[in-house]
């Protein structure tokens, strides 16, 4: 263990006074290296005692409680969430994309599903609609942050425990961490506890949650969560390259996001945060409601980063690209001679793509959708330029592999309407292929937006 550093207070009053000057509805934050606490302060009506809404820190939580259930033997991680609830599905059996869904690809947000089965749902059940809503894509593809999957699990936790999720945890961790009793999970109507959105704890419970899983489940030399586990839920499972702010690109664990300088998160709405950094010994948490502050998050994570942060690691040295940021990444993978130059045809999706063809050798990929045949060319490491496909305007694109099975293009249009189109292609074992795009906001762009499933052509 490194030796613990001292915070000077000329320190603390600069994260606090640039959280002050851009006017962040922070409630709280703790910085802790080691078992020590650097620093801890609070904003009325907030105190340590608190109990704090923390949103989808709860995801997480649910985690920790799904690796205890296979360090048990309970569960297998790439078994069948359908397996388990035979009860809950519709008469004549499951949609197959969602009978092929594991509990590992649950875990890395790379269900079937591209928003959350129960928002619109009418009905008690929560955990139902998750078998009986229509899938938008293959299991196993491309990342989708949604919050059933998550629900879904602390319903099998409940289900083959018999206790309610966070009393699990307790009775396995929590209680000999220093966990406060008076911490509680919102349940859904029929009394699940909502696994991805409701978790009520103290900031302090946060810090020794997250300081257990910095130090790999272990506690004053006793193993209380599987080690193994958690090297597998806080390291990169899934690639995040289309979400929208720097923070949330760095990948994504088992309901655990990955975040800069080696270290990843437990993250809810609103600034509730729990940054790990093993490497430094180091856990930041705070609490917060920056839902009326768009930017507030990002103020949040900005300020630590740029006052906290380098205290313990030093200034960064950031290289100044010449030219607008290309996409990051390898120019090869195993998959690429594979793929390349092979024909998907897509299943019926809302994008209206009929078929896809990736060319990794001749960086380009030709797709056909309602509008006719385009393509897109894009170069490895810096800009292909050319003319975007069935308009006048100016455009480049780059390409590069994010993981070895997911290939990410970025295609902007430089000419008098400023926008992007970004695509994912995420290859899985069988030959499958996931397909999610993105775009700007701009009428000739809105059939580059959604997911689509696609499998192999002949070649």
């Amino acid at each position: 263990m490194m030796q613990v550093q001292k915070i000077s207070e000329d320190v603390v009053k600069a994260f606090q006074s640039r959280i002050a000057e851009n006017r962040v509805n922070l409630h709280g934050f703790l910085l802790v290296q080691g078992d020590q606490t650097l620093t801890e302060h609070y904003y009325a009506p907030y105190g340590p005692d608190s109990l704090h809404r923390m949103f989808s820190v709860a995801k997480s939580f649910t985690s920790l409680a799904v690796g205890l259930m296979a360090e048990e033997g309970l569960i297998g991680l790439d078994e069948r969430i359908c397996s388990y609830f035979p009860e809950k599905l519709p008469e004549g059996g499951s949609h197959p994309w969602l009978a092929e869904l594991t509990i590992r690809q649950m875990l890395s947000m790379t269900t079937c599903y591209a928003r959350t089965t129960y928002a619109n749902w009418e009905g008690p059940d929560w955990v139902e609609t998750f078998f009986r809503s229509i899938p938008d894509h293959y299991s196993g593809t491309n990342f989708c942050y949604e919050t059933s999957c998550a629900h879904t699990l602390a319903g099998l936790v409940e289900k083959l425990t018999g206790k309610k999720m966070l009393d699990y945890l307790r009775d396995k961790a929590f209680r000999e961490i220093g966990f406060s009793e008076a911490a509680y999970m919102i349940t859904d109507p029929l009394g699940i506890s909502q696994g991805g959105s409701g978790l009520v704890c103290t900031l302090r419970d946060l810090a020794v949650v997250a300081c257990l899983c910095r130090d790999e489940g272990r506690f004053r030399g006793k193993q209380l969560l599987p080690g193994w586990y958690l090297r597998e839920a806080v390291s990169c499972q899934t690639a995040t390259s289309l979400q929208p702010v720097i923070d949330e690109q760095q990948g994504y664990g088992y309901m655990f996001w990955q975040c800069r300088h080696g270290g990843c998160c437990m993250y809810g709405m609103g600034g509730q945060l729990a940054l790990i950094f093993p490497r430094y010994d180091l856990v930041f948490v705070t609490m917060g409601d920056t839902q009326g502050c768009p930017s507030g998050l990002q103020i949040i994570y900005d300020a630590f980063y740029g006052i906290f942060f380098r205290e313990f690691a030093g200034a960064e040295k950031v290289e100044i690209p010449c030219c607008i940021p290309v996409a990051e990444g390898e120019k090869d993978s195993p998959l690429a001679k594979m793929t390349s130059g092979r024909k998907w045809i897509c299943e019926p999706n809302n994008m209206g793509l009929k078929w896809i063809q990736p060319d990794f050798d001749d960086g380009c990929i030709v797709l056909e959708d309602k509008k006719g045949v385009k393509e897109f060319r894009f170069a490895w490491q810096e800009w292909a330029e050319q003319v975007f496909p069935g308009t006048r305007f100016s455009a480049v694109g780059s390409g590069a592999w994010r993981t070895e099975n997911t290939f990410l293009m970025r295609f902007y249009v430089t000419g008098e309407v400023l926008s992007h189109v970004y695509l994912e292609l995420v290859f899985r074992k069988d030959g499958k292929l996931g397909i999610r795009m993105t775009n700007t906001q701009e009428p000739f762009l809105r059939e580059f937006s959604g997911y689509a499933a696609a499998f192999p052509g002949m070649s």
